[in-house]
């Protein structure tokens, strides 16, 4: 059942104005891609959001540059995320390497999750490599799963 557009400007309403919201899941939502965009757009305001589950919500179609778009600069604003799930989002090559480039510009990340996307192996090594070198050596929480892969990358 998808969700209707009343609740999405309530829950986009709620999202940009909780300064106490740290943790969204919006997983399994069958959340259209307008809808999403709605919802993402209200997020540029969360600098203070730490977990973010998107995970099995189809970027599919014309939207999802935009949506990659919208994720791809809270990546690299958001001082406070620290884990990120876009396992089962339909993502492309094209998509992961914009997530891997604003993961790249990340001060707070530490988990992600990408398991379930159609990942090339030029784009995997292209996500270890950018993993390992902005990764904090002396760190153990350093995470990286694809694919049905969990990798300690350093």
């Amino acid at each position: 059942m998808a969700l209707n557009q009343k609740f999405i400007e309530n829950i986009s309403y709620f999202v940009s104005n909780n300064f106490s919201l740290r943790k969204l899941t919006l997983s399994w939502s069958q959340i259209k891609s307008n809808d999403l965009l709605l919802l993402l757009e209200s997020l540029k305001k969360v600098m203070h959001l730490q977990y973010l589950d998107l995970s099995a919500i189809p970027f599919e179609g014309h939207k999802a540059a935009e949506l990659t778009g919208l994720i791809t600069e809270h990546i690299k604003f958001n001082t406070s995320l620290v884990h990120l799930n876009m396992s089962y989002c339909n993502l492309d090559d094209m998509e992961l390497m914009a997530i891997i480039m604003a993961m790249k510009k990340s001060k707070s990340l530490l988990v992600v999750h990408l398991s379930g996307n159609s990942m090339k192996s030029k784009t995997k090594d292209k996500l270890l490599g950018t993993l390992r070198s902005t990764a904090d050596p002396k760190s153990d929480a350093n995470y990286v799963s694809f694919n049905s892969f969990s990798s300690k990358f350093l």
